[in-house]
Parts: structure tokens; C-alpha cells; sequence
């Protein structure tokens, strides 16, 4: 056999290659003949470089979003006030505890007083007037309705009902940027002063943003006490209820706040009414908004935020809700832990039909309720005497009326609730 030096070749392959002379073809002209596979494309190693950097920025861009909802939803905080803070009214000696320098004052962490009207569409008037306390640490909420009769004595302003404040203060600011806030922050600057109290913040309301909260919410069950039917065209007021356990829409809702020509004692039915759905409103949000429902909390927020004119922010919104409804892992406001009262005095009249506040009993109240200071507000409590007048027996008589002999009705949500109330 030959001896083949560089490999062994089989006969047959040692034919093919023979064979492959004689015709003149060649191997690479085969190869090329036969069908290759589709070469892989090369990929372009920049521009992924540019989308994996563009995705990336885009899911940073997320995270920070996410980052700063929640550090607002679960961090943020609004302040309650600082020792150095200006005092929004001047103590008295007369606390037996000196003058203002003398005075080692503290303020109490996680408190908070809210100034909270709502006016009539036509008259301008304020229906309604309330200060709320919102202590975050005990968890207990406070409010206070200043009946709409109050007398008061505000500058030379001749019409002597707390009423019309707004309407003055207002009339003030014509013309002038956001003179709903600031009017309402005159309003806060004046019961700061004479009822020695902190306000921190502000919020109006006109009817249609009630009824517009009310119907967020998917109304308010509560039981209607009784008939009510008033007609008044002038005020665009037509209210129509009936006795009963029922479901109150904004506009319902807007009937029952508004009604009080049907109660014995006028006005002061009606603040009591309005506790009644206070109650049954706080009841139905709570009820509306689990732990889980972040996103419903913001949304309401916003709708609320929509409807009324405040120096509150979405945020201040937010966390007060938040921490009411007991998202943030602590507990939530206890029914229990939420007391309601007339701000405490008696009708007189002088010319016109008045309120008027009675001074002791009131002070007791703001110490117990509204009092974010470590010292006692007696001796500073209305210095000018705005809430007296002093033309009339009957005002004088209630104004210094001794505490015991006046009955001050507390409402507690929990014992409505209960149906103890």
C-alpha cells in the first residue's frame, strides 16, 4: 500500500479529490453553493449603553417619586409651635405667675388648634364657627362651636355678632391677594388674642364644598330627629327632611346643618344637630378608609383641599388625616376620645338677640381642651373685655355668672354613638 505521509485518505475519499482535479472544480466553490445560516447581527454595544442608562434614570426618577410620597405620607410633620414663638396674646400677673419674661413657658408636643367656618352664600355671614383641638399624642379631638349670636366688640364695627367678623375683616382686604385667608387669619388673630388661645391654622368652607366632602365620602347614615321643612328662596335654602334613620347626600347634609327654625332654643338646636352629624360623618370616614387605603387618604385630601380656602397644605392635610384614621401604625381616634360642646354661656337681648360667653366657665374649658401652654390662661382671658357688653344687666349677668351655676353639656361621640346621648 502507499505510504501517505501527511494522513491516512480513504479510497473513496482519494477519488473524490481526484475526480475534483479532472473537473476543475474546487471545494470552496461547493461550499459556496450550499445554503449557510443567517449570520448573527452584531449589536450595538452604545446604544444599549443609552437605553440601560435611560431606564435606569427613568426607574431612579420612580423610586424618588415613591421615595418623597412616602417619606410625606409617613414623615412629614407640620410644626405645633416653638417656645420661642411670639404668644399670640400678652399673660397676665394675675396667673400668679409673673409677666411674659418671668413666664418658663413650654408648649405641649403634638397639639394643634384649627379655626373652622363656613359661610352663608347670600348674606355673607358665618353659619358656622367652630374651634377644633387635635392632640396627636393622646389621640383625642376636641371641638368648640361658637354660636353665631356671640357678641363681640371688634374695633368700631357696629354689627356686634361673631357673625359678621369675617364679613368685616374681609371688607378690609378688598382687593387684595387671597383676602378670603387673610381675613379668615384675622378672624384667628382676634379670638387668639381675647380668648387666649394658640391657633395654627385656618380653613373656610362655603356650603357647596360641604356638600361636595359630604357626597366624597358616599354620604352620612344618621337618624333625622325630626320633620324639617323651611323655604327660602332669597338664600337658594329649600330644606325638605323627614324623620328617620337614612342616608344624608351633600345636599341632605346641607339641609340638616343648616336647619333651626323648627328647635325651641333656635341656634343653639341647631349646633347640637350639627354634633349629631359630626358623629355620624366621623363614623362614616372611618368606616370608608382602612389601614391599606394610602392612596384613598390623598384622594380625599385632595378633594377637601378643593373645596375650602386654608393656610393649611395638602401635606398638613395628609398627615392629619393619617394620623386621625390611624395609618402610620399607631391607633386610630377612638370615638370615645372625641368631646363636643357649645362654647358655654346664655342668650340676652339688647335691640337684637345675642349670646353671650360666660367668663369662667369658658376659661375652664380652654384650659382643659384647647390650651397648648404650660400655664394657666385665667387672668389673660379677654383683657378688653370684647365678649361683655357693658350696657347690659343681662350680658353682665351671664358674662361673670359663677361656674356652678352654669350647666356646660359635654358631647362625647362614643355615648351617641352608644345611643346614651
Amino acid at each position: 500500500m502507499e505510504n501517505r505521509k501527511r494522513r491516512n485518505i480513504p479510497d473513496n475519499e482519494g477519488m473524490h479529490e481526484s475526480n475534483l482535479r479532472q473537473t476543475g472544480t474546487t471545494q470552496a466553490s461547493i461550499d459556496d453553493s450550499i445554503p449557510m445560516p443567517p449570520a448573527k447581527k452584531r449589536k450595538n454595544k452604545k446604544t444599549n449603553k443609552f437605553l440601560i442608562a435611560a431606564l435606569a434614570i427613568f426607574v431612579v426618577a420612580i423610586l424618588a417619586v415613591a421615595g418623597y410620597a412616602a417619606s410625606v405620607f409617613f414623615l412629614y410633620e407640620p410644626p405645633a409651635g416653638d417656645v420661642n414663638d411670639e404668644l399670640p396674646f400678652v399673660p397676665s400677673p394675675n396667673n400668679g405667675e409673673g409677666n411674659n419674661e418671668q413666664i418658663d413657658i413650654e408648649v405641649q408636643d403634638k397639639q394643634y388648634n384649627f379655626l373652622i367656618v363656613a359661610r352663608d352664600k347670600v348674606s355673607g355671614l358665618t353659619d358656622v364657627m367652630m374651634i377644633i383641638n387635635y392632640n396627636i399624642t393622646d389621640q383625642s379631638l376636641s371641638v368648640m362651636q361658637i354660636p353665631r349670636d356671640t357678641y363681640v366688640e371688634i374695633d368700631d364695627y357696629y354689627y356686634h355678632k361673631i357673625n359678621g367678623a369675617y364679613s368685616y375683616y374681609q371688607s378690609g382686604r378688598r382687593g387684595e391677594e387671597n383676602a378670603h385667608r387673610l381675613a379668615l387669619r384675622d378672624v384667628a388673630d382676634f379670638l387668639e388674642q381675647n380668648l387666649c388661645i394658640k391657633i395654627h391654622y385656618t380653613a373656610y368652607m362655603n356650603i357647596d364644598g360641604f356638600s361636595d366632602i359630604v357626597d366624597a365620602i358616599g354620604g352620612v347614615e344618621m337618624y333625622v330627629p325630626q320633620d324639617m321643612y323651611y323655604p327660602d328662596p332669597e338664600q337658594g335654602l329649600s330644606i325638605n327632611l323627614k324623620k328617620g334613620y337614612q342616608t344624608l347626600d351633600g345636599e341632605k347634609a346641607e339641609q340638616f346643618v343648616r336647619y333651626r327654625y323648627g328647635y325651641a332654643n333656635g341656634d343653639i338646636g341647631r349646633g347640637d344637630a350639627q354634633k349629631l352629624f359630626m358623629t355620624a360623618f366621623i363614623k362614616k370616614l372611618k368606616s370608608s378608609i382602612s389601614i391599606t387605603d394610602v392612596a384613598k387618604v390623598t384622594d380625599l385630601a385632595g378633594i377637601v383641599y378643593d373645596c375650602i380656602e386654608t393656610d393649611l397644605s395638602l401635606n398638613d392635610l395628609v398627615y392629619f388625616g393619617k394620623n386621625f384614621l390611624g395609618l402610620t401604625g399607631g391607633k386610630a381616634v377612638d370615638m370615645e376620645n372625641i368631646n363636643m360642646l357649645t362654647l358655654p354661656g346664655g342668650a340676652f337681648y339688647y335691640d337684637l338677640s345675642y349670646y353671650s360667653l360666660n367668663k369662667e366657665t369658658t376659661v375652664d374649658v380652654i384650659n382643659k381642651y384647647f390650651n397648648i401652654y404650660n400655664f394657666d390662661i385665667s387672668g389673660s382671658f379677654d383683657p378688653d373685655k370684647v365678649f361683655l357688653n357693658e350696657n347690659s344687666d343681662k350680658s353682665q349677668h351671664m358674662y361673670n355668672l359663677p361656674m356652678a351655676e352654669l350647666e356646660t353639656d359635654i358631647f362625647n361621640a362614643g355615648e351617641s354613638e352608644n345611643g346614651d346621648s
